[in-house]
């Protein structure tokens, strides 16, 4: 389903894109903005089997960053994208990029919001990360220990950057850069 989601329209709009399932696979949540709170009504109200939340890799665990939902910001970014599509000369990253590292929500807050629903972290891949449904049995991680292993490039700053001046010592890592 490509449209704008929110929490209280994300399972009206998948409904009358696909209907009612018996049940369903994956949902996958990218929206740039109120991610965890989109995924967490989906994970109450449609219970796939896999949900993929993309994460925002800026704050490591155990801190818990989310960017909520509210209605002025969701109109803001409607405005936003109807301009961008609008109009071809828009500088897309001076209107975008200042945004992005506020955006979303960290591992460790979508972890915590779906174990309440009954999901356990199961991978990370890239700015994704994949929550399987605790019924199903798989082998599941914490969001420490996935964080921990990621080689990932985050906001322009090597990730084991960001983990060492979180979990090590931060003058040393500051003079390895």
């Amino acid at each position: 389903v490509v449209a704008a989601a929110t929490p209280s329209n994300v399972v009206r709009l998948f409904r009358e894109a696909v209907g009612v399932l018996e049940e369903l696979g994956v949902a996958f949540v990218d929206i740039d903005s109120w991610d965890c709170d989109v995924a967490e009504v989906i994970a109450a109200e449609l219970r796939p089997r896999l949900i993929v939340v993309e994460i925002n890799l800026n704050f490591p665990p155990p801190f818990r960053f989310a960017s909520r939902y509210d209605e002025a910001r969701a109109k803001a970014v409607v405005d936003l994208v109807t301009e961008l599509e609008t109009n071809a000369s828009v500088n897309v990253g001076a209107k975008i990029y200042p945004y992005l590292p506020l955006g979303g929500c960290n591992l460790q807050y979508a972890q915590d919001l779906l174990a309440v629903r009954g999901y356990s972290l199961l991978r990370v891949e890239g700015h994704d990360a994949f929550f399987v449904r605790d019924d199903l049995g798989f082998p599941t991680f914490t969001a420490d220990s996935v964080y921990r292993g990621l080689h990932l490039w985050v906001t322009a700053v090597r990730i084991t950057y960001v983990r060492e001046w979180f979990f090590g010592d931060p003058m040393s890592t500051l003079q390895s850069v």
